[in-house]
């Protein structure tokens, strides 16, 4: 069961499954590289592809803290790279995802996605992650899966 504890005005957390988030992910690639191209049509200048420059600004590593015990996972981070609305998580047994529109981006250009991962140490049951945010910091526990206990 996914929960989300104390949402106030603009914030949303919202689940979301693999199929969804590698949808929209691609969806983000491809809309950004073509803005990239555009761009990089008027210059004319010799840089990575587009869809290479499109992931470097697109997809990184979330910065987080990470506190680990035999029974859980504890991620604590900060949501200031996301405008206010929605941000979107996927859980994996081995990866978080969480994505939103870019703070301070192009613009208002809706289709403006960032994507922020953190590979996990070990599995989690992704069915059982709990997220409470306290202003703009995230703390999202994540129970070790019960098979790999020792």
């Amino acid at each position: 069961m996914t929960s989300l504890v104390h949402s106030d005005r603009a914030w949303n957390v919202v689940p979301i499954g693999t199929d969804l988030r590698n949808e929209m992910l691609d969806s983000a690639l491809r809309d950004r590289a073509f803005r990239i191209q555009e761009s990089r049509l008027q210059r004319q200048r010799q840089k990575p592809t587009p869809k290479q420059a499109a992931s470097v600004e697109t997809m990184r590593h979330l910065d987080c803290g990470m506190l680990l015990s035999e029974e859980e996972i504890e991620l604590t981070t900060s949501v200031d790279c996301f405008r206010e609305g929605d941000v979107a998580f996927c859980a994996e047994p081995r990866r978080l995802t969480l994505w939103g529109q870019r703070s301070g981006g192009l613009g208002s250009d809706p289709h403006d996605l960032i994507f922020r991962f953190v590979n996990l140490p070990f599995e989690i049951e992704p069915e059982n992650v709990r997220i409470n945010r306290n202003g703009q910091v995230l703390t999202i526990k994540m129970n070790r899966r019960l098979s790999l206990r020792s």
